[in-house]
């Protein structure tokens, strides 16, 4: 058969088979947020961007937002995440870290940080991605606020959560997502900040350095975003090495622009 002939067939079968991958993709949540998120005062964020030296942000906290909110790791030594503050109610009941990107019926949690800020040693703790899917968090023995841990088949697509305790009543706990769709009533519960290659960043205990764009900030709101302060500096940290997935659509567009270029420069040798 000559390959004229099944060529529009295998176009087809592409188009059909990225067509259902499209329809499996879209049950997952979203890889984006909207941003930015504005008419909200977000000044104290903005005291804390200067604080480590982050002035561009500092001045502009609105602007400067990322719509990313799905990540994945870029390093082959993995990445790298760093205590900034944490401002909220009960810090020793809060914990952050990373949840494996799912349908969010059942997400698995790789936890990273709980408690408060040691002023005296840096706050660092390394996450390791394993090629078998499993992910270790490890720090120095003086950091007091890293969960070391060894966690199987997560992957190396995920998100940022922060678990939130009411320092009023211990049994009032909630899970805040990066993703906005996972949140009560679809709301924003973290902002996150790509460097820029230009602002020269001093984290509590560590070195300074530029902020780079592998490196990213993601701030949180500690209580439900309809009746909180929408300060969103209730604990803020920072991750190295990382980088934010695109949307499975856009990916889609390309591979479908392809092919059908392809199918074009094919029919017009055949016309020859």
């Amino acid at each position: 058969m000559k390959i004229y002939k099944i060529f529009p067939s295998l176009i087809l079968a592409v188009v059909v088979s990225l067509f259902l991958f499209s329809k499996t993709v879209s049950a997952l949540p979203s890889y984006m947020n909207d941003r930015p998120l504005d008419g909200i005062d977000l000044s104290e964020l903005g005291d804390v961007f200067y604080d480590i030296g982050a002035d561009s942000y500092g001045d502009d906290p609105y602007d400067t937002q990322s719509s990313a909110a799905i990540f994945r790791n870029t390093a082959s030594a993995g990445s790298i995440a760093s205590f900034i503050i944490t401002l909220a109610g009960d810090p020793n009941g809060n914990t952050a870290g990373i949840y494996k990107y799912d349908d969010g019926s059942s997400p698995q949690f790789v936890p990273i940080f709980s408690g408060t800020q040691n002023s005296d040693a840096p706050e660092q703790a390394t996450l390791a991605f394993y090629a078998n899917g499993d992910v270790e968090v490890y720090g120095p023995s003086s950091a007091l606020t890293v969960i070391e841990g060894y966690y199987t088949d997560f992957g190396n697509v995920f998100g940022f959560y922060l678990y939130y305790t009411n320092p009023n009543d211990f049994n009032d706990t909630r899970t805040f997502y990066s993703q906005d769709i996972l949140n009560p009533d679809e709301n924003p519960q973290a902002l996150i900040y790509q460097g820029n290659n230009t602002d020269s960043l001093t984290l509590p205990g560590l070195n300074g350095g530029t902020f780079t764009d592998n490196e990213w900030i993601i701030a949180f709101e500690g209580d439900e975003y309809a009746t909180s302060d929408k300060n969103f500096n209730d604990f803020v940290f920072m991750v190295e090495s990382i980088e934010p997935v695109p949307e499975p659509s856009t990916f889609l567009l390309l591979i479908l622009g392809f092919f059908g270029l392809c199918g074009i420069g094919f029919g017009k040798k055949i016309k020859k």
